[in-house]
């Protein structure tokens, strides 16, 4: 499995509850065949077998994608009650499998590529804690202005800068406590803080932009 050792989730908020990174191969099984349809917490890769069972998983709250196919990645359509979901190292085209996680709370993309569009996200009901990391095509995060979120973590790495548009969304986002960023190339004329003192953001932390 390629490993995500490190787990930059925004614990200090008190919004997520999904697993330590380094927890994600405890709930890694080679078949899922083989455990019990009451298992809360599951992680599936492209080595998964029998993976197709996992809307039989009426329990599950967390799933993580590592490294997933196209068809496990499509298999979120049919899972409805996750309540917290992290994709790692996967390049879909769209987001459109997430439409119908009404009761999603936390959700991590990290290493995801090829898609632009956020918006389904900020369709979201119930989603409250987001952490975004080397999104590689994304660029332009004002769609999630209006959304649920309440802390929102966006980030790159030392050897490639998340690019953002601007921060301007961030004001347009009512219940938002809390945001972060590193490692991010922000854009924008109008000074970064512009518009928060109309936001209820208690806490804003930028690091090596």
């Amino acid at each position: 499995m390629k490993h995500h050792w490190d787990d930059w989730l925004d614990r200090e908020s008190g919004l997520f509850q999904f697993s330590e990174n380094l927890q994600r191969g405890t709930h890694n099984f080679a078949d899922l065949e083989e455990i019990p349809k009451t298992l809360t917490k599951l992680t599936v890769t492209s080595e998964t077998k029998n993976w197709e069972r996992l809307s039989q998983f009426a329990l599950m709250e967390e799933l993580t994608l590592h490294g997933p196919t196209d068809p496990q990645f499509q298999l979120l359509e049919t899972l409805p009650w996750l309540k917290r979901l992290r994709i790692s190292f996967f390049s879909p085209t769209n987001l459109k499998p997430l439409r119908g996680l009404h009761v999603l709370e936390e959700l991590v993309l990290e290493y995801v590529s090829k898609f632009e569009d956020l918006s389904v996200l900020a369709g979201l009901p119930s989603l409250r804690a987001v952490h975004l990391e080397n999104l590689r095509r994304v660029h332009d995060f004002s769609v999630l202005s209006g959304s649920a979120i309440r802390t929102l973590t966006i980030i790159g790495t030392m050897d490639w800068e998340q690019p953002i548009d601007n921060l301007d969304f961030l004001a347009e986002m009512p219940r938002l406590e809390r945001f972060r960023s590193w490692c991010s190339r922000i854009g924008g004329e109008a000074p970064v803080l512009a518009g928060l003192s109309k936001s209820k953001v208690s806490y804003f932390s930028l690091r090596e932009n």
